[in-house]
């Protein structure tokens, strides 16, 4: 499945003049959050079982984290642009 989703993305770039931009940026976006959840699912053996869960929980937290850091970093670099505007 992740070779898959690596060829769909790769397929999807190569023949980009045949789609709307905006409809290649959603695939390919959708494409890496599947082959993400691959990934988590068959190499790391994250699952909903109860022996997982400190594990899942670990994983959301530093989604979590990641989610501000990135986030905290694009709202100030936008607001410093607006100040210096």
């Amino acid at each position: 499945l992740a070779t898959l989703f690596t060829l769909l993305s790769f397929g999807l770039v190569a023949f980009k003049d045949s789609l709307p931009k905006i409809a290649i940026i959603i695939s390919l976006s959708v494409a890496a959050l599947l082959q993400m959840f691959v990934h988590l699912y068959y190499f790391l053996h994250l699952n909903k079982s109860s022996e997982q869960r400190w594990n899942v929980i670990a994983l959301a937290f530093t989604a979590l984290l990641i989610f501000i850091f990135v986030g905290g970093t694009i709202w100030v670099m936008y607001t410093l642009n607006l100040r210096m505007m």
